[in-house]
């Protein structure tokens, strides 16, 4: 796929040309920090070691410590350093355990992969599946600092896509807040054909503009907080300090066996 090497599209990458400069940074100049947000590399290793109890059979409070002890030099935020988060992660985990989905999980980690009427493969990967005593329940794991919007789920195109991807109409957020008490909510909704419809039409759009070579800048008041902000305003300095180019950009999806869907 022109302007693609990875050759399918993703909620993700669907979600980065939001902003299409920024797709272009990442997906096709292959752009990425030096130093990894330390929120975003906390909730993947969270996120990793609840699926790790149900496909290893390791717990999830030893996989988590084992992980975070190992992580790198990190971006932290100015409230957070690698001890309060490590002690935040096993409250979380304590918290989590005595939860109700965890005990009805039907799989985790569940890869998914259709080819859309454009003939582009598109593909996601389903943090959790629960039963609720009633019918499958598709859950994405979220990690935040603060109050989350309950209008989220309703509106999140990651959640349409898994939706779309699995054929389960129930979506749910698993909201881990990092609060000076942490805490998780679950925040629920469903979707419809038409959701289905509106995504698929949106994701074929995206691709045309990125076969199409449409990569413009698209200032907004969230600037301040993009990665790939100092290559629109040409810091060379912070370039070379904060950001590093490595190419071929990484398959997430390259030694995963997707189940295949037909979704026309």
């Amino acid at each position: 796929m022109e302007n693609n090497k990875l050759g399918y599209m993703t909620a993700s990458m669907i979600t980065a040309y939001d902003c299409p400069r920024k797709f272009f940074y990442q997906y096709v100049e292959g752009w990425k920090p030096v130093k990894p947000s330390a929120n975003l590399v906390f909730g993947s290793i969270i996120h990793d070691a609840i699926a790790e109890e149900f496909l290893n059979g390791r717990t999830t409070k030893d996989f988590f410590i084992e992980k975070w002890t190992k992580v790198g030099d990190l971006a932290y935020s100015r409230y957070d350093s690698k001890d309060s988060l490590r002690e935040t992660g096993l409250a979380l985990i304590d918290k989590l355990e005595k939860t109700e989905v965890l005990q009805r999980v039907v799989a985790v980690e569940k890869p998914y992969m259709t080819v859309l009427p454009n003939g582009i493969a598109f593909k996601g990967k389903v943090d959790l599946i629960y039963d609720d005593h009633e019918s499958a329940v598709l859950l994405d794991w979220k990690t935040s600092g603060g109050a989350f919007l309950d209008s989220r789920p309703d509106l999140d195109d990651q959640l349409t896509a898994y939706s779309m991807l699995s054929g389960i109409n129930k979506v749910c957020y698993g909201v881990l807040l990092k609060k000076k008490l942490p805490d998780i909510q679950f925040l629920h909704s469903v979707r419809t054909a038409e959701d289905y419809r509106d995504y698929q039409i949106k994701v074929m759009k995206v691709i045309s503009d990125i076969k199409a070579g449409f990569f413009f800048k698209k200032p907004s008041m969230y600037c301040g907080f993009c990665d790939f902000s100092c290559l629109c305003r040409k810091q060379e300095d912070r370039i070379r300090a904060e950001l590093k180019r490595v190419l071929p950009v990484a398959d997430r999806y390259a030694d995963m066996e997707c189940e295949e869907v037909n979704i026309s």
